[in-house]
Order: structure tokens, then sequence, then C-alpha cells
């Protein structure tokens, strides 16, 4: 009988450590959750923003908008526009090796991005904070040589690419600061 009492004491003191393991589970994996999903939603967010920036305008010549005398306002003519998939694919056409570079930065960023949706080591989460900023910074030095006042302009494509990278770059830096990854 003694020996019956001893096994139900330690049953249940191997109940209540593995209950008092299970609420600290769910209390952990309650306070994470917001965190969680917001760098989520800004992985995947920047990953879809990337994609879709390039069906945006990335040149642009002509627009803008003219101010007159009464204070009324009008917009100029657009001259033309070229998608970022127009911009990078005669980019490969004339060996324009930066703005190549620039493309090859944004595509491996957008799959990295992707990745880091499910969870990722902090060699990815490194290498994709690292991309997020080198990708805007290639764009602007492979831009550099069109720069003069009167010659054509960055789209609305441009900007979404930065504000994207911009999004997952802080994210993967919050991961790595919090120790949010996989080992």
């Amino acid at each position: 009988m003694p020996q019956e009492n001893s096994d139900v004491v330690g049953d249940v003191a191997k109940l209540r450590k593995r209950l008092h393991l299970l609420e600290m589970r769910v209390e952990h994996d309650r306070t994470d959750a917001p965190a969680d999903r917001a760098r989520t939603a800004a992985y995947a967010a920047g990953a879809i923003s990337l994609f879709l920036c390039m069906a945006l305008p990335w040149v642009r010549s002509g627009g803008g908008v003219r101010f007159w005398e009464e204070g009324e306002v009008s917009a100029q003519p657009l001259d033309g526009y070229a998608t970022g998939w127009l911009l990078f694919g005669e980019a490969v056409g004339e060996a324009q090796w930066l703005f190549m570079l620039a493309f090859a930065a944004l595509v491996v960023l957008l799959c990295l991005s992707l990745a880091c949706l499910r969870g990722a080591s902090k060699g990815v989460l490194v290498t994709t904070g690292v991309l997020s900023y080198l990708t805007p910074v290639l764009y602007f030095f492979a831009w550099l040589p069109s720069l003069s006042p009167t010659s054509v302009s960055a789209g609305s494509g441009v900007f979404v690419m930065v504000v994207a990278c911009a999004v997952i770059g802080l994210s993967a830096n919050k991961e790595i600061r919090e120790g949010h990854y996989k080992t």
C-alpha cells in the first residue's frame, strides 16, 4: 500500500509539472502571437508589393503639374512610361549590368521574403536584411547616368519598391534583434 501511495504522489507531481509547462507555453504563444502576425504580414505585404511594383511605371517622361496665373492647376501630358518588366527586360537586352544586378537582387529578395514567412535561420534573415537595403541602392546607382533636369523621372513602381524593401528589411532586423529565428 505505501508503494501505491508514492506512485500516486509521483504521478500527480508529474501531471502538475506537465500542466505548468503547458500553461507557460500557452502564455508564451499568446504574448508572441501579435508580433508573429505583424512579421508575417510585413513579409507577405513586402513580397506582394515587390512583385506588383514591376507592373507599375518605373520610368516616365513628361507629365507634371502646372499652375496658371489665376491659380488654376493643370496636368501636363504624359509622353511615355516603361514598367519595371520592360525596364529590366531592356537592361538584359542592352547588357546594362547595374540594372540587371538590381533586378536579380529584387527577385532574390522576393524569394527570401517568401521564405521568411515560415520562419528562417539567422543567415537567411541577415541576407534578407542586407538585400532589402542593397536593392534600392543598386537601382539608384544604375539610375545615376540618367539624371538631368530635363530627363525622364522615376515612376511609382520605384517608390513602391523602396517602401517594400524598407518593410521587409525592418521586419528582418527586428526578428534578428529579438532572436526569432531557427537555429
